[in-house]
């Protein structure tokens, strides 16, 4: 699965993209909105996972502009500031929020939960 990270905590994304990465998903990183945006244009996208609070573009924003192309595209939010999540949920097909700070297992959870059920094999 191809993940677009964003967070603009260096030391978070580090950690995330680690975790990803060694449960074999390739991972695309952006400090923020706009660098996120341009990576989405050359690369397939399967899951968006992006910190809200961000200079710039927040990642509600990004999402919707991803939405906007991608309206299936899963959303992992995460933030450690308070939000009112359960408002902006229903803007988007499938998204789920993790508020930092979070373990590693919480945040893989987080993703497989947003994942499509594997197709059994016929």
């Amino acid at each position: 699965m191809n993940i677009l990270l964003v967070d603009d905590e260096p030391v978070i994304r580090r950690m995330m993209k680690s975790m990803l990465r060694s449960r074999r998903h390739q991972v695309l990183d952006a400090s923020n909105a706009q660098a996120a945006l341009a990576l989405s244009e050359e690369h397939p996208i399967d899951l968006l996972v992006t910190d809200i609070v961000m200079e710039g573009m927040d990642g509600w924003a990004l999402a919707r502009a991803l939405a906007a192309r991608h309206p299936d595209l899963p959303i992992l939010f995460v933030s450690g500031y308070p939000v009112d999540f359960e408002t902006a949920r229903r803007q988007f097909a499938r998204c789920a929020f993790l508020p930092k700070p979070f373990l590693g297992d919480e945040f893989l959870k987080a993703i497989a939960a947003l994942q499509p059920p594997a197709n059994p094999a016929a």
